[in-house]
């Protein structure tokens, strides 16, 4: 009886899907990093747009069709500033459902002067962007994104994720 209830239980869960995560977050001492899936394209204009005493809205997104294009957006906070600019590196992986990995080298990611507390959060100058297309493999993809501050030493790396359905109509 008990190796019967196993055997209907464990297909059920071998059968279970993945499903996708449009935020996450991790910090390595004062450095945290957040990534946020969103499908809205004026993400750099709404950020910039709003009071530093509120925290903007960012809409996510678990899922973009044929046409459809999704934003990894990163925030930060925590870096340390020297001669008032950060030093922050980003880099960034992206895993297709078919096994694809494509590698986007580490990069120079905060353009800006370091002003404000360094607890301020702040939009790095590397997103990325997923566009459903014709050619692209449907599934679920994987965004590894990692950012690393050389002052201290500090990295972090967070997981997020959309699913793809480049094969469905245009929504």
């Amino acid at each position: 009886m008990v190796w019967l209830g196993l055997f209907v239980i464990l297909p059920g869960v071998a059968l279970a899907q993945e499903t996708a995560t449009s935020w996450a977050h991790g910090a390595d001492g004062d450095l945290t990093l957040a990534v946020v899936v969103t499908d809205n394209a004026d993400y750099e204009k709404l950020w910039y747009s709003t009071p530093r005493e509120t925290a903007p809205r960012f809409s996510t997104v678990e899922k973009i069709s044929l046409g459809q294009t999704a934003f990894a957006v990163a925030l930060f906070s925590g870096a340390v500033a020297k001669d008032g600019e950060f030093q922050a590196v980003c880099e960034a992986t992206i895993k297709k459902p078919n096994g694809e990995l494509v590698e986007i080298p580490p990069k120079p990611c905060f353009d800006k002067p370091a002003k404000g507390p360094l607890t301020d959060l702040r939009l790095v100058a590397f997103s990325l962007a997923i566009k459903a297309e014709a050619h692209d493999p449907s599934g679920l993809w994987h965004v590894e994104y990692r950012i690393h501050d050389p002052i201290t030493a500090a990295s972090c790396k967070v997981e997020v994720s959309v699913q793809v359905d480049a094969q469905g109509k245009k929504t």
